[in-house]
This record gives structure tokens, sequence and C-alpha cells, in this order.
């Protein structure tokens, strides 16, 4: 399970990208028709004429094929950035919470010495 700030950038990174993939989806849904399959055209005994499939339009289809491979890219490119933002903002804190303890520790052990 991952610590919640890296789920909380993998979140900020890929809102963008998850919108436009359900805007291109309806999109695409959009571009499929509905083609009626009768037993012969298939050429399976079991199917009926009154079987209805749904199928795309067989120009898009190749399309379709890259631009799943684009978006997985892009998906796993922002998930790649999304994490390496978390650990340097991880780092960034834990380096000014040292920073800030050292400090702290300094200015007591001046104090002390001049008691």
């Amino acid at each position: 399970m991952s610590p919640p700030d890296s789920r909380l950038f993998i979140w900020l990174f890929t809102y963008n990208f998850r919108r436009k993939k359900v805007e291109k989806s309806s999109e695409i849904a959009g571009r499929t028709r509905v083609v009626e399959v009768t037993s012969k055209a298939a050429g399976v005994g079991s199917m009926d004429d009154t079987t209805v499939g749904t199928s795309a339009d067989p120009t898009t289809t190749k399309f379709q094929e890259s631009t799943l491979w684009d978006a997985l890219d892009e998906y796993f490119d922002l998930s790649r950035r999304a994490v390496l933002t978390a650990l340097a903002v991880r780092f960034g804190s834990a380096a000014v919470l040292a920073y800030w303890l050292i400090k702290r520790v300094r200015r007591r052990r001046q104090r002390l010495a001049k008691l």
C-alpha cells in the first residue's frame, strides 16, 4: 500500500488525464455502430438470426489501438512524475524539519552554556 502523500500526488497529476479519457471514451462510443450479425454472415452455427453485436468503424480500430498505447505511456509518465514529486516534497520536508531541529538544539545549548 502506498503512502497517502504519493496517492494524493498521483491523483492530482492524473486528474486531467482521467477527465480527458472519459471524454475520449464517450467520443469513441459515439463512433461505434450497432450491426446486426446473422448466423450465416458470422459463420457460427449456434447463433440465431436475431443476434446483435457492436462493431467499431474499421478505419478507427488501428487508431484506437495506437491511442491506447499513447494513453498508457502518458498515464505512466504522469504517475512517475507524481511519485518523484512526492519524494522531493518528502525529502524537502525532512530537510526543513532537520534544519529546524538542529537550530533549536544549538540555541538550547547556547542558553545552557550562558547559565
